[in-house]
């Protein structure tokens, strides 16, 4: 019982500062402006990589609101892999290995501090 409130806390207070994030980052820094075409609004989807960015972030701030260790190393090695991921945009292999590198080191380092947490529960 007390897994699934640990998940519910941990994804209740990713979403809630996912959210605070992106609001910060369009109310100040940029306004989302679409192009208005005869078939509809279309807008520019070429920056994918900004809410995944928003998602680490806001995880990763979730763990240490929930007092969790986190190795600081994975961390910077996969926000560092994402972030130069969006400079190979355009070159196809490079891209898709930097962003897999950064997802799955993103994934074992969650995976990682959660194992921690519970650790000796065993």
């Amino acid at each position: 019982m007390k897994y699934l409130v640990f998940l519910i806390k941990f994804f209740a207070i990713t979403v809630v500062v996912f959210y605070l994030i992106l609001i910060i980052e369009v109310n100040i820094f940029e306004q989302y402006t679409g192009v208005n075409k005869t078939v509809g609004w279309a807008f520019n989807l070429s920056d994918f990589l900004k809410p995944l960015l928003f998602l680490f972030v806001s995880s990763y701030v979730a763990l240490l609101i929930l007092k969790m260790k986190i190795n600081v190393y994975l961390t910077i090695g996969s926000l560092g892999l994402l972030i130069c991921s969006k400079f190979f945009i355009f070159q196809n292999m490079l891209f898709v290995v930097l962003f897999l590198s950064s997802i799955l080191i993103y994934l074992s380092n969650v995976i990682l501090s959660i194992y921690l947490k519970f650790k000796n529960d065993y």
